[in-house]
């Protein structure tokens, strides 16, 4: 018999509450960080450790980080979507201003032409660029080595991939970071206007590399390439 003010629960609502537990658990355990098969494949090649999907366009990011020792950090990172026409480009950048936006990014471009060929570059992202002048690989004030771009034939994803020297105005604990792709090219390895959808217009996001997961501090909407004033 159950005592006045106590409530006896089923075995199926303890069962219930288990289950939401244990939902609840692994979703913060690696709900942030679950990354395709494909491309885990693909970072352990690389002895990278941390990865997360990102929000927007298929997208996976994975990344490696250390000190130097000089105020700087070092940041290995593999950006991962699809190019689902003859001709496109993939793009990650940082940002080192107040906001995860286009304007001020730095950006690392991975570029596939029509004949299979493909090369990486970086790029500045000024007002400029969204004036309308052209999208041309430059300097873009950080020290980036070991870049290349590859295209895995199983799971039909184009990587970026380089080393970046963050120094110490980059927080690793709030990156502004914006990824894009598109799917026309200009002459001079110059990545063109990509599509406006709302996929292309959130791929940003403030993001806390410290933590294996990734998490996300942060969101603004913005574009990484736009022609238009």
């Amino acid at each position: 018999m159950v005592k006045k003010g106590q409530e006896s629960m089923s075995p199926s609502s303890n069962l219930l509450l288990l289950t939401i537990f244990i939902l609840a658990f692994l979703s913060i355990a690696f709900g942030e960080q679950s990354c395709s098969e494909d491309f885990i494949r693909l970072i352990h090649k690389r002895n990278i450790t941390n990865c997360k999907t990102l929000r927007t366009q298929g997208a996976e990011f994975a990344w490696n980080y250390h000190y130097n020792g000089t105020n700087s950090t070092i940041l290995d990172i593999l950006f991962g979507a699809r190019i689902n026409s003859n001709e496109g480009w993939i793009a990650w950048g940082v940002n080192p201003g107040e906001r995860a936006e286009m304007i001020g990014t730095k950006a690392i471009i991975g570029i596939k032409h029509s004949d299979g060929s493909m090369i990486v570059n970086t790029y500045d992202i000024t007002i400029e660029t969204k004036h309308g002048c052209k999208l041309l690989p430059s300097s873009i004030g950080l020290e980036v080595t070991k870049k290349s771009m590859e295209n895995d034939a199983v799971s039909e994803l184009y990587t970026i991939s380089a080393r970046v020297v963050l120094p110490k105005e980059y927080n690793i604990t709030r990156l502004n970071h914006v990824w894009q792709l598109g799917h026309a090219i200009g002459d001079g390895n110059q990545p063109l206007k990509h599509p406006t959808t709302l996929h292309n217009v959130d791929s940003t996001e403030t993001i806390n590399l410290s933590s294996s997961i990734g998490t996300s501090t942060g969101q603004y909407r913005s574009y990484l390439r736009s022609r238009n004033p």
